[in-house]
């Protein structure tokens, strides 16, 4: 974890997203450990972490907020960067290009559920504070920050459709089977292996957003609330980050690296 801080942490200073994040990096990263290895290694941490605290060399074990479930879930197949922005690019050949390639940018940099992204009407997409609304499971209501590398997308999509000033249609009108037929095709067209999944679903690109922002340095609270997702979290820890904090971060740490140039072509509406 010394390169997480710049220098070796105290004891003290090691948190919970320092932990996920190590455990992410050894899976996805050139060590490419499997899940069951990966639990392994937790389950070692937290064995370590318990004994310095009944020790009383710490007061808290930053291993216990981590439930091993919750990584398994945090931590499955993903696509790289690399790939993440492939799958962008061929999706912009399809027959519905721009309404394709403003589903797989929207998935990618949002993380929502598909389920979430077929409900979704152009009034959700609000520019002017720079959001989208969601609606998960239970009908329950979260904000997402767009980010800036995908609003050129969506932008095109709504001009070329012309259905910026429609609020209450559907904004890609679109049902569950045909995005994850879409995903499937596009994953297969790359030629992208998905180790241990033999049909490929939609939720391969929310693990991607998740794992991608573990890897990039953002907490897990704020994962879980930009997911919408309670399993990211324990269930101890359930501090709200408002909409500004939530921006900052997703703007400051996450990104598939589209150079600025590309980002900025393409003006608001």
């Amino acid at each position: 974890m010394v390169h997480q801080f710049g220098y070796e942490p105290l004891l003290a200073e090691i948190k919970a997203s320092n932990i996920a994040r190590f455990i992410a990096e050894l899976q996805h990263g050139g060590a490419g450990i499997t899940e069951r290895t990966a639990m392994r290694k937790l389950a070692t941490l937290k064995s370590l972490f318990k004994f310095l605290r009944m020790r009383g060399f710490i007061q808290v074990s930053p291993a216990h907020e981590i439930k091993t479930r919750a990584l398994q879930q945090l931590l499955p197949v993903a696509l790289t960067p690399k790939e993440a922005l492939q799958l962008i690019e061929i999706a912009g050949r399809t027959r519905n290009g721009e309404r394709d390639q403003a589903m797989i940018a929207t998935m990618l940099y949002t993380g929502c559920r598909v389920s979430e992204l077929v409900a979704l009407k152009v009034g959700d997409i609000n520019f002017r504070q720079g959001t989208i609304r969601f609606y998960g499971k239970g009908s329950k209501e979260r904000e997402v920050p767009i980010h800036r590398e995908l609003y050129p997308y969506l932008v095109r999509y709504l001009r070329k459709y012309g259905l910026k000033d429609c609020p209450e249609k559907l904004l890609f009108n679109v049902g569950v089977r045909r995005v994850q037929q879409l995903v499937e095709s596009l994953i297969n067209k790359l030629g992208i292996a998905v180790p241990g999944n033999k049909n490929v679903t939609p939720h391969v690109l929310r693990h991607t957003f998740a794992v991608t922002c573990l890897l990039n340095g953002i907490g897990i609270e704020v994962i879980r609330q930009l997911l919408g997702h309670e399993f990211l979290t324990t269930t101890q820890v359930y501090t709200r980050l408002n909409l500004k904090q939530k921006q900052d971060i997703l703007s400051k740490h996450f990104t598939f690296e589209i150079p600025e140039s590309e980002v900025t072509k393409e003006a608001l509406p």
